[in-house]
């Protein structure tokens, strides 16, 4: 796991919680934060839990009980700015239902664990329908001990639509497909070209998963201040607003300058954190 110091550009504030617990929120992009939670485990375990909000959402109690899983996108994201590109990084699919919450990102990184070697062999593709009616493209093989299921979404031409499945297609597929099964999907720090997602189980069955620490997070997400986190953002709008108050002539001189050159610009103030006023 990375050095905090290391992405300091992106936390809005931190804490050091109990049991070797901390707590940031971060910024994912202009209109999105993180809540997440970090976490040193025994075994050389690192795990990182995030919850992704929309900054509106923050001002209503009954938005905030629409929270979601982060995109792929998103998750590739939040695996970069916690982890360092040659880190092993899962996100587990056990298959005990009761452990899964579909609104948190759970991201795991311990050195011990076995990357699929790219090794195909036994290689076999098909088309398959989810309950959801989503259309998928499935390859799977055998990469080392993982057997790897690569999942693309189709629209009704069979062509490959360029977008990564919903974590929730994931579960769909996992449910249907392998339901008593233990899987896990790896992050890695580029995503795929081809938009494709890829889910593994070992070929053995036996999948090394800290599952308490499920429990924990859940507990700690149910305890989270949102009218805290309400207060940190509206500071920090009120500090770049004040700044940018401060300072109007820059950006007057820089769009004088450029429209000189005949270049067609829009002057883009702060908009990191929108007004919440």
């Amino acid at each position: 796991m990375k050095n905090i110091d290391s992405i300091k550009d992106n936390i809005i504030s931190s804490e050091s919680l109990e049991g070797g617990w901390s707590n940031f929120v971060v910024e994912i992009s202009e209109d999105r934060l993180g809540i997440v939670f970090t976490k040193k485990m025994e075994d050389g375990w690192e795990f990182v839990s995030v919850r992704t909000i929309d900054e509106a959402s923050l001002l209503s109690a009954f938005l905030r009980q629409k929270i979601y899983h982060a995109s792929w996108d998103e998750t590739c994201f939040i695996r970069n700015m916690f982890f360092e590109s040659d880190e092993p990084v899962v996100e587990f699919i056990p298959k005990e239902s009761s452990f899964l919450n579909e609104t948190t990102l759970c991201l795991f990184s311990n050195k011990k664990i076995e990357v699929p070697n790219n090794e195909i062999i036994k290689a076999s593709s098909k088309k398959i329908t989810l309950p959801n009616k989503k259309l998928i493209n499935l390859r799977r093989n055998i990469e080392g001990n993982w057997e790897r299921f690569n999942l693309r979404l189709l629209n009704k031409k069979q062509n490959i639509l360029k977008r990564y499945l919903d974590y929730e297609d994931m579960l769909s597929f996992k449910e249907q497909n392998l339901p008593n099964d233990n899987c896990a999907y790896f992050v890695f720090s580029d995503l795929n070209s081809d938009y494709s997602v890829d889910l593994y189980r070992p070929v053995d069955g036996v999948l090394d998963m800290p599952l308490s620490v499920f429990d924990e997070v859940d507990s700690l997400m149910d305890n989270i201040s949102y009218d805290e986190i309400v207060k940190q953002v509206a500071q920090l709008n009120e500090e770049f607003s004040k700044m940018i108050s401060d300072m109007p002539e820059i950006y007057e001189g820089i769009s004088n300058l450029l429209s000189g050159i005949n270049v067609d610009v829009k002057v883009k103030t702060i908009t990191k954190y929108k007004s919440i006023n």
